[in-house]
């Protein structure tokens, strides 16, 4: 009897913790939960989200995200919550439509569609409710983790949970990964401020500009008759670190660290990194696109004193701020140039330092990379230096003649007489070690103490410190280094001196 092949009658099967365990980060993060689901709410033109973290009368925590975005059809929801992985930059693009169909100014967060699964962080179901702006359709739909042959089940709720006008709401009952309203209302600001037309709650609280506890500092500058607010804030892990231009409490095109031609900073670096300018003025109206997507580019030279101003204002920040930390700074890229500062001299030490201080004064903004490249230089020049010429001019001089030896000190700079001392101290432990080694019998003659003195010739007179006196030397040896010959049969008999 023939098998009949089963191979393609069992579906797939999924563990009950599949999705806890291939999204283990989100589900374990509230703050990275809440944050994708807010950034579900940017994708989808809202410009208001609120946070609720309610405890009820039995003791239960209830958190409720809602916001006024576009909203989704049954049909809708059924596509994006059962497709996993769901790219939706494929299917709906990069562009965020907002209700009133204006014409879109945000580019959307949403890549591989998993920050939906963000309240499964809190429990193993939660409800999804939503209107759509497009036909006022209201749904409310149940998820819950499951096993078997689909990692979440749908339960529809016939009795719609209570939303505004258009948006949506997510409920669910807190199981695990407590959390705290006012923890999770500054990590949310920090990531979305940069756009105030997007603003959050929770429980009822919101953060500005003005309240922010990451904001660093504030300054107003004026460009003719333009006025300019410059508020610095700590990007902390926020993508879009840079400046970004507010005219009337809208933001113009994205926050970039471009402005004109110019690079003012690079996101790779630590300043390009941590830090987000916010320039707020009322002046720019003229300047701008009609799709607020950033300012017209025929108008670009009559902003470029403008940027100008912000860049020479923020480098300005940056120096002070380099100056304010260079001893912590300076002890960082001690540690990193560790092995090769311990046994270099005072002079190359000191020379590290100056460097550190100038790179930092003349390029703020440089890389950590840039600076580790320009400090390696200064360490390897300085050690390829010697004090032999200056210390040559003090031996030859006359010890009676103090005018003199008064007009060279007047010319030595910190790092000559730094350079004289080195030599001083390499001599005197040169003299020590001929001297120690030269009483031990069994110390090698050739091999440990003729070099030794084959570079002190000093010793015997300041006139022997001179390339015209040098150690006898086989005749093979010396044509080797002399024309840099490898290989010694390249001499034909070099017993057969041709002198």
């Amino acid at each position: 009897m023939k098998k009949q092949p089963i191979i393609n009658e069992q579906g797939l099967l999924f563990e009950e913790s599949y999705l806890l365990r291939i999204h283990r980060q989100l589900t374990t993060n509230p703050e990275m939960a809440l944050t994708e689901l807010v950034a579900n709410a940017w994708d989808a033109g809202a410009s208001r989200v609120e946070i609720n973290i309610e405890e009820k009368s039995d003791k239960t925590k209830w958190i409720t995200i809602q916001d006024n975005g576009v909203g989704m059809t049954i049909q809708q929801f059924q596509k994006y919550w059962k497709t996993l992985a769901y790219d939706r930059i494929k299917h709906q693009g990069d562009k965020v439509i907002f209700p009133d169909k204006k014409e879109s100014r945000r580019r959307a967060f949403g890549r591989n569609g998993i920050g939906r699964h963000g309240l499964f962080c809190f429990g193993d179901s939660y409800v999804v409710t939503s209107n759509s702006y497009e036909n006022n359709e209201i749904f409310s739909c149940k998820v819950t983790i499951s096993d078997g042959k689909t990692p979440i089940i749908f339960e529809e709720i016939e009795k719609p949970y209570a939303t505004p006008s258009h948006g949506t709401l997510l409920t669910v009952q807190v199981e695990r990964n407590q959390i705290r309203a006012k923890t999770i209302l500054q990590s949310l600001s920090r990531r979305f401020l940069f756009d105030p037309q997007f603003t959050i709650s929770v429980n009822g609280d919101s953060v500005s500009l003005e309240n922010l506890t990451n904001l660093i500092c504030t300054e107003t500058f004026q460009v003719d008759n333009i006025s300019l607010e410059m508020n610095i804030l700590h990007a902390n892990d926020m993508e879009l670190a840079g400046i970004a231009f507010w005219q009337g409490g809208r933001l113009v095109g994205q926050p970039s660290w471009i402005l004109g031609n110019e690079t003012i900073a690079d996101k790779r670096t630590k300043n390009g990194k941590e830090y987000s300018v916010i320039i707020k003025t009322n002046d720019l109206a003229d300047y701008i696109r009609d799709d607020w997507s950033g300012f017209q580019n025929e108008k670009k030279n009559e902003l470029q004193p403008i940027f100008d101003a912000v860049t020479e204002h923020f480098v300005a920040y940056c120096k002070r701020t380099n100056s304010e930390n260079f001893n912590s700074t300076r002890q960082e890229f001690e540690e990193e140039f560790f092995d090769d500062l311990k046994d270099s001299s005072s002079l190359v030490k000191l020379e590290f330092e100056e460097a550190l201080k100038e790179v930092l004064e003349t390029y703020p903004n440089a890389s950590k990379a840039t600076i580790k490249t320009v400090l390696d230089i200064v360490i390897q020049l300085g050690k390829k230096r010697g004090g032999s010429e200056l210390l040559q001019k003090l031996i030859n001089m006359d010890g009676n003649n103090l005018e003199n030896l008064n007009t060279l000190l007047s010319e030595w700079t910190v790092q000559e007489i730094f350079v004289v001392l080195d030599e001083i101290d390499r001599r005197i432990r040169t003299i020590e070690a001929i001297k120690k080694l030269s009483q031990d019998k069994e110390t090698p003659e050739l091999a440990v103490l003729h070099p030794l003195i084959t570079e002190a010739r000093w010793v015997f007179g300041p006139e022997f410190d001179s390339s015209e006196y040098t150690s006898n030397q086989w005749l093979v040896t010396t044509a080797k280094k002399l024309f840099k010959i490898d290989n010694a049969k390249a001499l034909q008999n070099p017993n057969k001196r041709p002198d």
